[in-house]
C-alpha cells in the first residue's frame, strides 16, 4: 500500500496503526482515506480511478458531507482480530479499542460501545478533514 499524506505533519503511531488495520481489512485491495486515528473512508477502486490525489480528497470530503447531512444509521461488526467495527454510509468506518474475550465470544458489539464509535466518527468527520490516502500498490 502507498500512503499519500494530505496533512503537513507526520502521521502518529495510532494513525499508522489504523492504516495497518484497514489495509488488513480490505485485503490490500481497496483504497481508503484516513480521517483520524479511528475513522476511515473505504473506496472501491472504480470510485477513484483516473482521479488526481486532490480530486480524491475532494471526493472524500463530499462523501463526508453527504453522510453528515443524512440520518446517522450504522451497522456494527466484530472483526477476526478482536476489534469492533462500525460502518456508516459512503464507506465510512470507525474502529473500537481491542475488545475483551467475552465481547468477541458473544460476537456482538456492545450497543453503548457502538454508539460511542458512531459519535467519534461523526466528530472526526466534522472536525478533521482528510489526513491521508492509502492506495494499493
Amino acid at each position: 500500500m502507498n500512503v499519500y499524506k494530505y496533512c503537513n505533519r507526520e502521521l502518529t503511531e495510532k494513525e499508522n496503526d489504523m492504516i495497518n488495520h484497514f489495509t488488513y481489512y480490505v485485503a490490500s485491495k481497496d483504497p481508503f482515506c484516513l480521517i483520524s486515528e479511528n475513522t476511515v473512508i473505504v473506496f472501491k477502486p472504480d470510485d477513484i480511478d483516473g482521479k488526481t490525489d486532490e480530486e480524491i480528497e475532494e471526493f472524500a470530503l463530499d462523501n463526508i458531507n453527504e453522510m453528515l447531512s443524512s440520518h446517522p444509521d450504522f451497522t456494527s461488526f466484530i472483526m477476526d482480530d478482536g476489534y469492533g467495527l462500525v460502518s456508516m454510509m459512503n464507506g465510512i468506518f470507525g474502529i473500537t479499542e481491542k475488545l475483551s474475550e467475552k465481547e468477541v465470544e458473544a460476537d456482538e458489539l456492545d450497543f453503548v460501545t457502538a454508539l460511542t464509535v458512531r459519535g467519534n466518527i461523526l466528530c472526526d468527520c466534522e472536525n478533521n478533514g482528510v489526513l491521508a490516502l492509502v492506495k494499493p500498490e
